[in-house]
């Protein structure tokens, strides 16, 4: 599909529109949205990282005139612009960033926008290319990445497989059939080892504590039933 066919840095004389998301995409040189699908799953994974340069950037549309934002948060805007962007009339270059300090944003209640792939917030860095950018996702439901140790083993190499071949192939010389049955083991390792492919990325799904319901075995019996069934008892001595 090509609205997730996401576009490389942006040059450094061309400016970025956020009036809407069609004005969006043209000027960063997305493939054409024809189609409403296409609309809908750019727009989807590009909510997160979008809004937040549309915010930051300075060519956003929070600002003072359309009276969306206050004076005092013109003010703070500013501070934040001033190392998000090169002085003017300096190209956006990724060598300005050198010297400048790094952004750190925290998004709290992370969720869905943990779970999205790294080059889809590369999107955000992009809009910023003279920036450093460190997110902190917080939340009980973040998706973690997978532990360094995992990642290290990784599946088995074509080198190891031609080694098992070698040894396999010069143990079973004897006959011509062991030969040919080593080879299709060795043709069947291979995809075993694709599949064993996991995604960087595996999801931390939250389960709140729950408590056991309660099994309705053995109901036991109330006070007034006790004291109804003592209460007959007497009578029919009685009498």
């Amino acid at each position: 599909m090509r609205e997730f066919e996401l576009p490389g840095p942006q040059d450094s004389e061309a400016a970025i529109s956020f009036a809407n998301w069609d004005v969006f995409w043209y000027t960063r040189e997305f493939p054409s949205m024809d189609t409403e699908r296409s609309r809908r799953h750019a727009s989807k994974i590009l909510t997160y990282p979008i809004t937040i340069g549309s915010v930051l950037h300075q060519f956003s549309n929070l600002t003072l005139s359309n009276q969306r934002l206050t004076p005092e948060g013109s003010r703070s805007l500013a501070a934040l612009r001033t190392n998000l962007h090169v002085p003017p009339g300096a190209p956006e270059t990724p060598e300005a960033a050198a010297t400048k300090p790094q952004m750190r944003i925290f998004i709290l209640g992370a969720r869905a926008e943990s779970a999205l792939p790294p080059h889809v917030w590369e999107q955000l860095c992009m809009l910023f290319p003279s920036a450093l950018f460190h997110l902190y996702f917080i939340g009980p439901q973040v998706s973690l990445p997978k532990p360094i140790h995992e990642l290290n083993k990784g599946p088995k190499s074509k080198a190891t497989s031609a080694e098992s071949s070698s040894t396999t192939s010069s143990e079973t010389k004897s006959s011509a059939t062991t030969k040919s049955s080593a080879s299709e083991t060795t043709t069947s390792e291979e995809p075993k080892s694709q599949e064993e492919e996991k995604p960087v990325y595996v999801p931390n799904v939250y389960q709140p504590r729950r408590p056991h319901p309660s099994c309705p075995s053995s109901v036991p019996a109330t006070p007034s039933s006790n004291t109804a069934s003592h209460r007959t008892q007497s009578h029919t001595r009685r009498s």
